[in-house]
């Protein structure tokens, strides 16, 4: 068993983690619930929530999918503006908050 990541953003493991199932590539999570424990006594970093891949030989193709997930995180796409209703969006939105359109719906 090999760790993959680490991080104190939850919602980032999910991400991988919904990922790393979809291509079937066995992991667990560990730590997930304790952020915030030993405070004071060793450094947060230490307890952060972890993926580790189960097995070892899946390890390549995780860190290919930990990457393309990473960047898809840092760059969530270009603004839009609802066709439906006129309403300008951030590209991390696949729908609009007003109306629930879709970019590619006109």
């Amino acid at each position: 068993m090999k760790r993959l990541y680490a991080s104190h953003n939850t919602l980032e493991l999910e991400q991988i983690g919904h990922e790393l199932t979809g291509a079937g590539i066995k992991f667990v999570m560990r730590n997930m619930n304790r952020t915030g424990q030993a405070a004071g006594e060793i450094p947060p970093i230490v307890c952060w929530p972890e993926i580790w891949v189960t097995h070892d030989e899946e390890l390549p193709p995780a860190k290919r999918i930990l990457a393309r997930v990473l960047e898809e995180l840092d760059n969530p796409g270009i603004a839009w503006t609802c066709p439906d209703c006129g309403e300008r969006l951030e590209g991390q939105f696949g729908s609009c908050w007003r109306c629930a359109g879709n970019p590619g719906e006109a």
